[in-house]
């Protein structure tokens, strides 16, 4: 109820005339040991006004969406009365259909695509790694159908390879530090046109981008455009300057890579 409340007035009032600051209890700090006295003194016995009949468990579900009521912003629904307006957006108009020729044959193209992600911790086979670690996760990854797959931490150097028709690139480690790759199964099908499937292929894969901690990588081909990034940004244990330069830089780098119009 507090963060709901503090959300109304933060809405409301600008930060010329509303602040908030973090005060460790019972510090010595002298304000606030006056108002753990003050509020000790008002609990006993009212200065001002008498306890307000107000019913906080009535209350208690409705505040938290007392800012959007106050809130002018666009994206929020609409307030009704007694409810907001989550219907449907308005959809941009029909365009006019391309014309084409009198005998041309409609298809139709279904798009499935599956993602996964993970930590690794390492895949070099050294004094740190495991044997056979790579192997295992490519048969997972074929297991589970997936189309693409992004690993972290690979701490492996620059690799460009297929193995189980899994293309493997990798943008290498840094003093067997970091290192990204994305490995793309080349035969798992991303869609089909009618009941003919689509697979990708090695030539339809570009890398426009590469670091330890950073990979950008176009797709390319007659039935889909996408541009895939594969990161590892730092955590947040590392100073704010770190964090928010590598994401900086990651904007910079997708931009540059005039990714701007394809899908992440």
């Amino acid at each position: 109820m507090l963060r709901a409340s503090f959300q109304a007035l933060e809405t409301t009032l600008s930060s010329e005339f509303l602040s908030a600051t973090h005060v460790r209890g019972h510090s010595g700090d002298p304000w606030n040991d006056l108002v753990d006295i003050l509020a000790k003194q008002e609990r006993q016995k009212s200065f001002y006004l008498a306890r307000q009949k107000v019913d906080m468990n009535h209350l208690s579900p409705i505040l938290p969406f007392f800012w959007w009521i106050l809130s002018h912003d666009p994206s929020l629904p609409s307030f009704h009365g007694t409810y907001f307006d989550v219907g449907p957006p308005n959809l941009p108009v029909e365009q006019v259909p391309l014309t084409c020729e009198a005998n041309a044959t409609p298809t139709i193209h279904s798009m499935r695509l599956s993602f996964g992600s993970c930590n690794v911790a390492s895949l070099y086979g050294g004094d740190n790694g495991c044997g056979g670690k790579v192997q295992l996760l490519r048969d997972q990854m074929i297991a589970f159908n997936f189309n693409f797959l992004g690993l972290q931490e690979t701490r492996c150097p620059e690799i460009c390879s297929t193995v189980d028709n899994v293309y493997r690139l990798g943008g290498g480690a840094d003093r067997g530090h970091w290192g990204v790759e994305l490995w793309l199964n080349l035969a798992q099908p991303i869609g089909y046109v009618g009941d003919s499937p689509i697979y990708l292929t090695a030539q339809d894969v570009q890398v426009v981008h590469r670091t330890p901690r950073l990979l950008i990588v176009k797709v390319d081909c007659p039935a889909w455009h996408a541009c895939l990034v594969v990161g590892h940004a730092p955590q947040s244990g590392q100073p704010e300057t770190d964090r928010v330069q590598w994401w900086q830089e990651l904007i910079d780098h997708y931009a540059g890579c005039k990714c701007g119009s394809w899908r992440i």
